[in-house]
């Protein structure tokens, strides 16, 4: 038997699980509409162990920015997903609606700043990668895959292998559902922890100098970053 992926390894370990992603206030059923097998899918996620549902993680992100905010401290969380992916496979298919990267021969330049922010990252912050049971593993190319349109999308089990040969672990403390960043994010209660706060900034995907210049690394790349300092 082969050596078990870093993903494989969480699971059999009872790490972590994929379970759905249940959160409060949150109806998918318009999207699912047009987008049922895609949304259908993206409704599982990793769940850590000692997590039971998404309304803990919501929680959680709402406690660790909370904490950040009243200490005066950075509070940074990042998403990856698709172009972040295609990143740190050294691939050019990062550039999307933005040019992430000249040349694979940039990223590979870049690439020492950015692990180091990582590890920053993997202590201070909250990793949010999109993972779900369709892009962490190869599906076979047979006529129903076709007619379903899925894909053999394998690039995050790859990332969270990458993450790993790079000693960047994911944790009960230091992860987050992708999708939880988003309904917090438009949630009444994140409105009403910034509202009022003076001297409060919070940042989504650019580059800020009230952070460390590590994890702003990470702010260029990700489009949808949240990392409030009072």
């Amino acid at each position: 038997m082969g050596k078990l992926c870093y993903l494989d390894q969480l699971i059999s370990k009872k790490e972590f699980r994929f379970d759905r992603l249940v959160l409060k206030g949150i109806d998918n059923d318009p999207v699912k509409k047009t987008n049922e097998i895609e949304m259908t899918d993206q409704e599982t996620n990793l769940f850590h162990r000692e997590i039971s549902c998404g309304g803990d993680y919501f929680d959680l992100l709402n406690t660790f920015v909370n904490n950040g905010i009243s200490a005066r401290q950075p509070a940074p969380v990042v998403r990856f997903a698709d172009a972040e992916y295609a990143f740190y496979a050294y691939s050019l298919h990062c550039n999307g609606l933005y040019q992430q990267a000249e040349s694979v021969d940039a990223i590979k330049k870049a690439m020492p700043l950015h692990l180091e922010a990582l590890r920053v990252l993997e202590r201070y912050g909250k990793l949010a990668p999109l993972i779900f049971p369709g892009n962490v593993q190869h599906k076979k190319k047979t006529l129903f895959n076709f007619l379903r349109r899925l894909k053999n999308d394998h690039s995050a089990a790859a990332f969270l292998e990458f993450l790993f040969e790079n000693q960047v672990a994911l944790k009960r403390d230091n992860y987050v559902p992708f999708y939880v960043v988003y309904a917090y994010l438009s949630s009444r209660l994140f409105c009403e922890l910034v509202d009022g706060k003076k001297n409060l900034h919070y940042k989504f995907g650019m580059q800020c100098g009230f952070v460390s210049p590590m994890v702003c690394t990470l702010f260029q790349l990700s489009t949808d970053t949240i990392c409030p300092v009072a």
